[in-house]
């Protein structure tokens, strides 16, 4: 089982971590956001990614990454029909 790091331990406990995001399932390391390409201290937790923000004060250095945001971006949901149904046309 990974343990989560000190920077990670407050934002955990004050996010109520382990029922909303699970469990640590990687230890804290460097990694590229998919959202805004900078390099940031990274730790993986099961329904979650955590990204060290050194850069904002606390509570706010330590931030959730847009899973959502980035999975979307791949792969356009079937509710765009009901948003604008000329651009949801399969071919």
């Amino acid at each position: 089982m990974q343990i989560p790091t000190s920077q990670y331990l407050a934002g955990w406990a004050f996010a109520d971590c382990l029922y909303i995001n699970g469990l640590p399932i990687s230890d804290a390391h460097q990694e590229v956001s998919p959202t805004d390409g900078k390099t940031y201290l990274t730790q993986w937790f099961e329904r979650a990614r955590f990204e060290y923000h050194p850069e904002n004060a606390a509570p706010y250095n330590v931030l959730l990454g847009l899973l959502g945001r980035e999975q979307l971006t791949k792969t356009p949901l079937p509710i765009c029909r009901a948003l604008n149904p000329s651009h949801c046309r399969r071919r």
